[in-house]
């Protein structure tokens, strides 16, 4: 079974593994964090639970995305996959956590750290094992004596 391409076991088992590992992440650098974000654990009392039903979504789109760029690049290697999407992760990461220290009043460098290593070691997981659950290939059959222009789509499994 397979969701835009990309196997569905795959696609749940590597978003799971990237929203406990953002919970874990995040845990253990909540002070910090909350500190750069400028808000207090008081903050968070009265806020309904529902929002973080939320979190679930962000870890899901970026996996998908992940396994987008992977399929579309024509499934790599193992070590090809990770390099491909370290340095992706690298560029987007940076990019992204620039935003917290330019337009943030804090300017925190810590809050900048903080989530640029969360992408780039969320996402490099993410591709390790999104590439290790891939869809198998299977070649296309074709009958003796068809012509060599029929189209024969290619299977993935």
């Amino acid at each position: 079974m397979r969701i835009a391409g990309l196997s569905v076991v795959g696609t749940l088992i590597a978003t799971l593994l990237y929203y406990f590992f953002e919970f874990g992440w995040y845990s253990v650098f909540q002070t910090a964090w909350q500190a750069g974000e400028g808000v207090s654990p008081e903050d968070y009392t009265n806020q309904p639970a529902g929002w973080m039903a939320l979190g679930f979504i962000a870890p899901l789109l970026q996996v998908i995305a992940i396994g987008l760029i992977l399929k579309w690049s024509g499934w790599p290697s193992l070590s090809e996959a990770f390099g491909k999407i370290f340095c992706l992760s690298v560029l987007i990461g940076v990019a992204v956590g620039i935003y917290a220290i330019a337009y943030l009043p804090q300017h925190s460098l810590a809050l900048f750290l903080i989530d640029t290593a969360h992408y780039i070691i969320g996402w490099s997981v993410t591709a390790i094992v999104l590439t290790y659950l891939r869809p198998k290939y299977v070649a296309p059959i074709t009958k003796r004596g068809s012509n060599e222009n029929d189209k024969i789509e290619d299977i993935y499994e």
